[in-house]
């Protein structure tokens, strides 16, 4: 039998909390989302300093090779986390194995709704070059006599002139920078796709997915099952909005929902958008990192004068179909 931990504490928002994973399940899958952000921040660090105008110094150096070196690691954990579809591996356990093969499945799920594949995370090669530089190090480095190595390099071109005596080099965590590109052994890897690759990843799971209360989430005072079953079938955060005070919120069925419930209580109401502007402020959001969908016309023109991608869900029609293609398209 496996248990649930007894008690779980952590730094506020460091742990994702998905319905449809179990305790254990959502706890593997943030340190896989924690070295996603890792990955994402070095991506950005390199790009920006190959955007930047001037000589590379020894101190840039220095700060690149760490980078370059922090993101491999990443990257790998990152594959072996939240993609990794071999078999069961020599020593882990039956149970390991179920909750890697459901995780990796639903992740794969989400990537062919959203029509992505990324090549770079997905590649078994060049995570186990990551993920087993040990063994590659001990078997690279004694294969040939006649190769030369770079190791940790950083240049704003890649070596041309072969020293004698040296036939072909070869480059191990190094960053080129005119290229965007890191060369790690065999491979070499496009930063700028990698950052895409990890930005769609990250999304899925991050961006909150804002839910209009009453006509949608909510009608008659009963939850709208096949809504509710849909939106689960999304790893991110849900929060329902509302205008209710607290009468209307018992009026309306609106206690004990599944997920937390904000509302200003008509000061202002959703068609002022400085609803939104506070909702936003009040859990720390930017409108680009929340998606939204309501059945008030003048709700959704509100929320889409703040920034925020805004769906008309039509309370009539209820096609969930246009709900879900919404949805597909911008987590």
């Amino acid at each position: 039998m496996n248990y649930e931990p007894g008690a779980i504490w952590s730094i506020s928002n460091q742990i994702l909390y998905n319905s449809r994973f179990n305790t254990v399940q959502n706890i593997i899958i943030m340190q896989g989302v924690k070295s996603l952000v890792k990955v994402l921040n070095y991506c950005e660090f390199l790009i920006s300093f190959s955007n930047r105008e001037g000589n590379l110094v020894y101190a840039d150096g220095e700060e690149i090779t760490d980078a370059v070196r922090d993101l491999c690691f990443h990257s790998g954990l990152v594959s072996l986390i939240l993609l990794d579809d071999s078999g069961k591996r020599h020593k882990e356990s039956k149970y390991a194995y179920k909750l890697r093969s459901e995780r990796v499945s639903f992740i794969g799920d989400m990537l062919t709704r959203n029509g992505s594949k990324p090549e770079i995370l997905l590649n078994r090669d060049i995570r186990n070059s990551f993920a087993h530089i040990d063994e590659k190090l001990a078997d690279i480095l004694s294969y040939e006599s006649d190769i030369g190595w770079n190791f940790n390099y950083v240049s704003t071109n890649k070596m041309n002139n072969k020293p004698e005596g040296i036939s072909k080099i070869k480059y191990f965590n190094s960053y080129i920078i005119s290229e965007k590109r890191i060369i790690h052994l065999d491979y070499e890897i496009d930063v700028v796709k990698l950052r895409e690759e990890c930005k769609t990843i990250f999304n899925m799971f991050t961006k909150t997915i804002l839910v209009d209360a009453v006509n949608t989430f909510v009608v008659d005072g009963k939850i709208n099952q096949e809504l509710h079953e849909l939106v689960e079938t999304y790893p991110n955060k849900k929060i329902i909005l509302t205008n209710a005070d607290d009468e209307q919120i018992k009026e309306f069925g609106l206690e004990n929902l599944p997920y937390e419930l904000f509302t200003l209580k008509h000061n202002p109401d959703k068609v002022d958008p400085e609803y939104f502007t506070k909702m936003l402020e009040e859990y720390n959001l930017k409108p680009d990192e929340v998606i939204y969908f309501e059945h008030n016309r003048d709700a959704v023109k509100s929320a889409e004068s703040v920034g925020i991608k805004t769906h008309y869900y039509d309370k009539d029609k209820k096609d969930l179909n246009i709900l879900k293609q919404f949805l597909d398209s911008n987590l």
